[in-house]
């Protein structure tokens, strides 16, 4: 067995990573005006609310006693800081300070705190969103320079969440991708659209400009066979996908996030068939390894194409299923099929 570890480790440093995670998971960036040291703490303690947030997916952390009593110690979580020029001041807010915290000091915070933690692995959505402001009707677009384009970027970047836009090129417009299939949420056939674009979850959104000039937003989120209805109503265009969104992504959280602590342990086995060479087998060992319910992926037996392991987690069965649904490198076999495949409790094909 240790022959066999070691053999494989050999490939390991050969292969790069096929699902990247969300970069710069552990830094937010705070406008500011000055690099003052009263500047800098109020931005520092309003970058650690966006940290908790972000890695903790719930917008709802920050009510926590133990969550308000680190924010007055945010300095503490911190590991380094920098200024930048904002390309985009708004109030005399003239500077950009970028704030790395501690990945270990953020993650104990949470755990300690009875928090769940959203893997940096996060599934890519899809977002149609049809906006009507009493004069126009539009989709946005991928290439859009739209207001409600770019806020809703920086949304999802604070939030780290992978956001797309459809292209609405030709295909598209024959896949039937337009307003009044979004703006009435037709699931089924937004749903076959989206099917070029490989995301894991659909977003569908409407969006509209009331008389008084306040806006109302309806939100419809789509994962994994599930739907999900948000709204935020009679506010300004901002607050109003503001509140939508952050609904929409706290609920996404709670579907892959995973409640753990430091005594959390489980053990599954799991066969991986149609693993062709040695190669195959590190790549699928290093994937395995990689995925953020799994603490642990101990190689116990390879035969005929197949690879046996013991899988230490340190979420659930649940949460394991999920992290491996979110891209396509593993395949299940249908449990009329195992008999003549190494012992386990899952059965899967490497892709």
């Amino acid at each position: 067995m240790k022959y066999l570890s070691a053999l494989l480790m050999t490939f390991l440093l050969s292969f790069t990573l096929w699902a990247t995670p969300v970069a710069n998971l552990y830094q937010v960036q705070v406008a500011v005006a000055s690099q003052s040291d009263a500047d800098k703490m109020t931005a520092t303690k309003l970058g650690l609310q966006q940290m908790l947030v972000k890695i903790g997916g719930n917008t709802n952390i920050l009510a926590n006693q133990k969550i308000q009593s680190a924010l007055a110690q945010a300095n503490n979580y911190v590991e380094a800081f920098s200024y930048q020029t904002n390309p985009a001041p708004t109030d005399n807010n003239n500077l950009l300070l970028t704030l790395s915290f501690s990945r270990s000091a953020i993650n104990q915070l949470l755990q300690t705190t009875g928090q769940s933690i959203w893997p940096g692995d996060r599934p890519l959505v899809l977002a149609f969103i049809a906006v009507n402001d009493g004069v126009t009707q539009q989709v946005v677009k991928a290439d859009d320079a739209s207001a409600v384009n770019d806020y809703l970027t920086k949304l999802a970047v604070q939030r780290g969440v992978p956001l797309i836009f459809p292209i609405l090129d030709l295909q598209d417009i024959n896949n039937q991708i337009n307003f009044n299939n979004v703006w009435t949420t037709n699931a089924q056939v937004l749903q076959t659209a989206a099917n070029r674009y490989n995301s894991n979850a659909l977003l569908m959104v409407q969006l509209i400009k009331n008389g008084d000039s306040t806006w109302n937003s309806q939100w419809v989120l789509n994962i994994d066979g599930d739907q999900a209805s948000f709204s935020a109503n009679n506010v300004d265009q901002n607050t109003a996908m503001t509140q939508g969104f952050n609904q929409v992504i706290d609920a996404l959280a709670a579907h892959y996030s995973l409640l753990t602590t430091t005594n959390t342990s489980q053990q599954e086995t799991i066969t991986i068939a149609d693993v062709k060479d040695l190669a195959s087998a590190a790549r699928a060992q290093q994937y395995l390894q990689r995925l953020s319910p799994v603490r642990q992926a101990i190689l116990t037996r390879m035969q005929d194409n197949q690879l046996q392991f013991v899988l230490v987690l340190s979420g659930t069965e649940k949460d394991f299923l999920r992290a491996i649904n979110l891209d396509q490198n593993l395949t299940p076999i249908p449990a009329n099929q195992v008999d003549n495949y190494l012992p386990a409790k899952l059965y899967y094909r490497w892709v």
